[in-house]
């Protein structure tokens, strides 16, 4: 089973990841990355070059090649969700985690993240609309393929890790790293909900491959 993070840009996701998938000695694959990785360019570069069909394009095979993966941890990008081709892809093999934030937080972290900020193309440029249409339209989708979601607003990137970790451990998910034997408390009653279908998922650990971190070493700033 792989944990698939979703969530608006600035919600956490890799951040979250890299921590996540230490605790549990899962594999971390961030998809934005492994596009710059695959085509020499950044996020905005691609945009400006090509436009967003073309970043589309180069991301759904990216995804396709991680939907074999086991025991990995994978942040998708802000939009991943919308092409039904990269949902039914990860699905089989996903448990998706929905990071959320609220609005006001995502501007803050937006503008603190200068270094990322930089690869990152506007918004506004791409076919969905503005950033407030954007999120408009895309957090639907997000509720439809969630199976469990989780505010991250006002929690450091350990903080969320480790809740996030807590609850899938409690469902039957076994992780091998550090933080394997390990069960943080949760605060479930306000910022973590499981859906229908998360509910009726099982999680269990389903090989005995090495844990490899491809993204390197986990930065943990405050996610305010």
């Amino acid at each position: 089973m792989n944990l698939i993070l979703i969530g608006l840009r600035a919600s956490g996701k890799t951040s979250v990841g890299k921590k996540l998938s230490r605790l549990l000695g899962f594999s971390f694959y961030d998809t934005d990355e492994l596009i710059r990785r695959q085509t020499g360019k950044t996020v905005r570069e691609m945009v400006q070059e090509g436009g967003w069909p073309g970043f589309r394009r180069a991301e759904r095979e990216v995804i396709a090649g991680l939907a074999g993966k086991e025991e990995s941890v994978i942040a998708l990008g802000g939009g991943a969700v919308l092409d039904p081709a990269n949902v039914e892809a990860l699905k089989p093999r996903g448990f998706f985690i929905w990071l959320q934030a609220e609005r006001e937080t995502i501007q803050e972290r937006l503008q603190g993240d200068r270094g990322s900020a930089e690869q990152r193309p506007p918004l506004s440029g791409s076919a969905d609309g503005g950033e407030e249409e954007i999120r408009k339209r895309r957090i639907p989708f997000y509720e439809a393929v969630a199976d469990l979601t989780f505010d991250t607003t006002g929690l450091s990137v350990e903080g969320v890790a480790e809740e996030i970790f807590s609850a899938v451990k409690n469902r039957g998910l076994s992780g091998r790293g550090k933080g394997g034997s390990r069960t943080a408390p949760t605060d479930s009653g306000r910022r973590l909900s499981f859906s229908a279908q998360g509910r009726g998922k099982s999680l269990g650990s389903s090989g005995d491959e090495s844990a490899e971190d491809g993204m390197g070493e986990a930065k943990c700033p405050e996610i305010r």
